[in-house]
Order: C-alpha cells, then structure tokens, then sequence
C-alpha cells in the first residue's frame, strides 16, 4: 500500500477534507476501506469512508471534525479485521 494523504480546511468552502493521492492498494487484500483514527492498528473509534480505491480519493469530513480529530489514516481489512497500512499526519 502507497501513496499520500493530507487533511486540509479548503478555503473556499470552509470544509474539511481528506485527500488520498496515487493511493496504491494491494488487491489482493480483500475488503480494504480507508478510516480515520487515534490507533495505527485499530479503528474503534474512528471514521469510515468506505472501500479505499486505487488511484486519487477526496472526501468531505463531517463539521463536527478538526483538524486535531485523528492522528492516522489507516487502510482496514473489513472482513478480516486488521490494518493493512496506515499513515500518520503530521501536525
């Protein structure tokens, strides 16, 4: 799995969003979806964005978020219930 992330207020919008940049995923994981969370291996507590596609992602985050809210992204097995790979932000 590789590829780049960032979070960022859009300045036009006031929105939240996540991007996911040249997102390489291993296909042959099944069921891999895109969270947020505070726990590199663990995604209780976090947020779902659904299955995590090759190539480029942008998603709008719920108002209630911050920046602060996470600290990884983590790419999660869904049938499996294990990280596959995960990035942290850097603050």
């Amino acid at each position: 799995i590789s590829g780049d992330f960032l979070m960022y207020e859009d300045s036009l919008t006031s929105e939240l969003v996540l991007e996911v940049i040249g997102a390489e995923i291993d296909n042959t994981a099944p069921g891999p979806y895109y969270y947020l969370s505070n726990q590199r291996q663990a995604v209780s507590g976090g947020i779902s964005f659904g299955v995590a596609p090759d190539g480029d992602s942008r998603y709008v985050l719920p108002d209630t978020l911050s920046l602060q809210s996470y600290d990884v992204l983590v790419v999660w097995c869904e049938p499996f219930g294990v990280s596959l790979g995960y990035g942290e932000f850097e603050n």
